[in-house]
């Protein structure tokens, strides 16, 4: 069976770029193929913003925070190296016992690094006045 002459045209026409093309698509698949992501603990210092009227009662939780994430080796380790911490900002909450989640907004994570647990996932804090003399 013979194929008609517009189809070897049509294949034929532009060989170069279509060539051009594969390879780099074999290159592009390859490098993603071998592209791998792990899951890493880091236990990050918790800290705590309030306003100027504001002040902390007493120690309610553990100031240490467990955060899983998942993303490239380099990303990672970029995030392993810096002494980021947890920040959870109280400055919009009230006088009294609160409990407050931890997010991944307080994170300042690299790019391609997702979050995918906080443990824990709450803490306890009582905010009081804060008096003239503090």
């Amino acid at each position: 069976m013979s194929w008609p002459s517009w189809v070897k045209d049509r294949a034929l026409d532009n060989l170069a770029y279509k060539i051009v093309a594969l390879f780099v698509t074999l290159i592009l698949w390859l490098t993603m193929l071998g592209r791998k992501e792990v899951v890493t603990d880091f236990d990050l210092h918790i800290q705590l913003l309030t306003s100027s009227t504001q002040v902390l009662a007493g120690e309610l939780f553990d100031d240490k925070a467990r955060v899983r994430v998942v993303g490239p080796v380099e990303a990672a380790r970029r995030f392993h190296q810096t002494e980021d911490s947890l920040v959870v900002d109280l400055s919009r909450l009230g006088y009294g016992l609160h409990s407050v989640r931890l997010g991944k907004e307080g994170l300042n994570l690299p790019m391609g690094l997702r979050v995918i647990s906080i443990e824990p996932e709450e803490i306890d804090v009582r905010i009081e006045a804060k008096l003239d003399g503090e």
